[in-house]
């Protein structure tokens, strides 16, 4: 296992081949002509960005892997949900 900071120092098909191999994909979306996907690996995450939409997966295809911790950076994965109130209580009068 590796920490964050080994993971970001790996070239770019080093650390392609860990995300397939020992990655969990968790997702994929579009953005600005290029497909990302989104990995969980040793606790944090990565995204491959590839060089365009219509392209198959190959390592030579790969623009690049953005390694990070913060789950903000998730958010254009979620997709658009009504969270309830923290005050549970409101969520539920009137049933």
């Amino acid at each position: 296992m590796l920490s964050f900071q080994q993971y970001k120092i790996l070239s770019v098909e080093r650390k392609a081949h860990l995300l397939w191999h020992e990655g969990v994909y968790l997702s994929s979306r579009k953005h600005n002509n290029r497909m990302l996907e989104l990995y969980e690996i040793y606790g944090f995450f990565a995204e491959i960005w590839f060089t365009k939409i219509d392209h198959i997966r190959t390592d030579n295809m790969i623009w690049k892997i953005h390694p990070f911790r913060s789950t903000s950076l998730l958010e254009p994965y979620l997709p658009d949900y009504t969270f309830f109130d923290t005050d549970l209580e409101s969520n539920f009068r009137g049933i």
